[in-house]
């Protein structure tokens, strides 16, 4: 029979923890930023970059706010015709309001190339509501 030990348990407990932790952390960096279909959503590294690059080349106030970032949808015959492993070109659709200016712009961003497709202000409109705005109701 085993002797009790005073330790026994504790360090059971925690080798139960580490295991757990590390199956967790492998498991999480093992799903982030990989790209298998080319639907899926924007990572965070992709919506990191977008407001980088619009901020760095359009100049935008700290009050500029982006209430969309989202995968501009590539040709649906591309999407149709894709294969595991084919290069995926990837792009963001985002709109961004300058509260300042009171502007609204709307952009495409090629996030392969680090670059704006297009950008243009759409007058007269009010993007969706943000969650800071909510609060101030």
């Amino acid at each position: 029979m085993f002797k009790k030990n005073r330790w026994f348990q504790p360090f059971l407990f925690f080798v139960l923890v580490v295991t757990i932790t590390l199956t967790l952390i492998t498991k999480t960096t093992a799903q982030s930023d990989t790209i298998s279909h080319p639907l899926e959503p924007l990572t965070v590294e992709e919506i990191t970059t977008t407001v980088s690059l619009l901020k760095k080349e359009k100049s935008l106030t700290e009050a500029a706010r982006f209430p969309n970032i989202s995968l501009h949808e590539p040709d649906k015959q591309k999407v149709l015709n894709f294969q595991t492993g084919d290069f995926i070109p990837r792009q963001a659709f985002v709109i961004v309001l300058e509260p300042l200016q009171n502007k609204t712009f709307e952009a495409i961003i090629d996030l392969s190339n680090k670059a704006i497709v297009s950008w243009n202000e759409i007058p007269n409109v009010q993007p969706p509501i943000l969650d800071e705005e909510y609060e101030e109701l």
